[in-house]
């Protein structure tokens, strides 16, 4: 998912969740309060049941934007996560060396913890040597 997908997702989905969490929240003391007027002056008996499908409706509301929130907040971990494993992984693969360039001898594959440059020196051509006595270009099929 890119960039501008994933900000827009976030962004939707943490404006619903707090949207949903007011509106439930309101809804919950309008039906609460009217549930103690009713109580205790009974002038408002007729609406009882509308006072009280406003109250449940107000918890659903505010369970539907909690549930937001949380994915939202879950996306974020995971995209943050996935983010700093590909940034991590970038720090770990090594640059070709200088004198490996353009060799049809390198590898330059990563097996577990261990870099392998190519099959005749693994590690790499040995300290001290500017350029490996082993180098064989790479040549095009198409000419030779």
């Amino acid at each position: 998912m890119n960039l501008r997908w994933r900000t827009a997702l976030n962004t939707i989905l943490g404006l619903t969740g707090s949207i949903a969490i007011f509106c439930g929240t309101i809804s919950i003391i309008v039906g609460t309060s009217a549930t103690l007027i009713i109580w205790c002056g009974q002038k408002l008996k007729p609406q009882e049941e509308t006072f009280a499908w406003v109250q449940a409706s107000g918890m659903i509301i505010v369970l539907l934007g909690v549930t937001c929130t949380g994915i939202n907040l879950s996306i974020i971990r995971y995209f943050s996560a996935r983010q700093q494993r590909l940034l991590q992984e970038q720090k770990t693969i090594p640059l070709i060396p200088f004198s490996c360039k353009g060799c049809r001898n390198y590898h330059g594959q990563r097996y577990g913890q261990h870099f392998l440059v190519c099959g005749i020196h693994p590690y790499g051509v040995p300290e001290g040597e500017s350029y490996c006595p082993d180098f064989e270009a790479i040549r095009n099929n198409l000419y030779s």
